[in-house]
């Protein structure tokens, strides 16, 4: 019976409450509102949840193998408790974990697409080419042919005078001694 009460507390020390439970960072309730957030993407910590919880399970089996060593029944209720209480809560912790984690990721492609669109909505260069009506620059060469870039827009250069009449007239200059 020693080695049952070493074996159970062994495990409660490696089971409770979970990595998942401890080191997952959830996704914010209100992270469409905001403008950055972190939470958890690794998958380390529900994996260590399914390892501990198979550990747990198998040590519990095994030790219930052993059930027609023990005096009482008692016994096999205690260490059912012992093992596989442990052993679900750890299950629970890594399906929470490996939730979290897919949750983030999905949560960090909406922050990123939504950086993107910020981008594109306040970036005069993000948005060349891709306005109805004259183009958004910053520089005469991002227009293209002899078109000019002013006040941040596309347009075509002023038409040039091409007058063939001739000028008027000058008086001649004299210069009197």
């Amino acid at each position: 019976m020693k080695a049952l009460s070493v074996a159970a507390g062994a495990s409660l020390l490696f089971a409770l409450p979970g990595c998942s439970f401890m080191l997952m960072h959830r996704v914010p309730d209100d992270y469409a509102e905001r403008p950055d957030f972190t939470c958890t993407t690794n998958r380390a910590a529900p994996g260590l949840d399914v390892l501990g919880s198979g550990f747990l399970a198998l040590t519990g089996v095994m030790w219930l193998s052993l059930a027609s060593a023990f005096d009482n029944q008692d016994d096999v209720d205690t260490i059912a408790v012992i093992f596989f209480a442990p052993a679900a809560l750890a299950a629970a912790s890594a399906v929470v974990g490996f939730s979290q984690a897919s949750g983030c990721e999905r949560a960090m492609d909406d922050l990123e697409r939504r950086a993107r669109e910020r981008r594109a909505r306040t970036s005069p260069m993000s948005a060349v080419g891709a306005v109805a009506g004259p183009a958004v620059c910053a520089f005469d060469t991002q227009c293209g042919g002899a078109r000019l870039c002013v006040a941040n827009r596309c347009v075509d250069p002023p038409p040039t005078p091409t007058s063939t009449a001739t000028p008027p007239p000058t008086a001649p200059i004299t210069v009197t001694p």
